[in-house]
């Protein structure tokens, strides 16, 4: 049992959703956990919205990690790598 669960804990991780939005606003993202393109901070985002407002001038892409925003730190940093996008976090 603990062996299928870090199995599926693994296919989690290197699962790379490939969802990225332009936002302005970090308090406008969806739910989940986020990284920013630019420079690889890490954005958690729940259903009642971003813990954090953060404004640019410049719209910023984002890319999605995990639709988890509670995804333990560790494994967002496996997946930003994954992502392309080095993590800053």
């Amino acid at each position: 049992m603990a062996e299928q669960g870090r199995q599926q804990e693994r296919r989690r991780i290197e699962t790379i959703h490939r969802e990225s939005v332009k936002l302005d606003n970090a308090a406008k993202l969806p739910p989940g956990t986020w990284v920013s393109r630019r420079d690889g901070r890490l954005y958690r985002a729940t259903a009642n919205g971003s813990l954090v407002a953060v404004q640019s001038r410049e719209l910023e892409e984002f890319e999605l990690l995990s639709e988890d925003p509670y995804e333990p730190d560790e494994s967002a940093r496996i997946m930003s790598t994954r992502a392309n996008v080095r993590p800053n976090f």
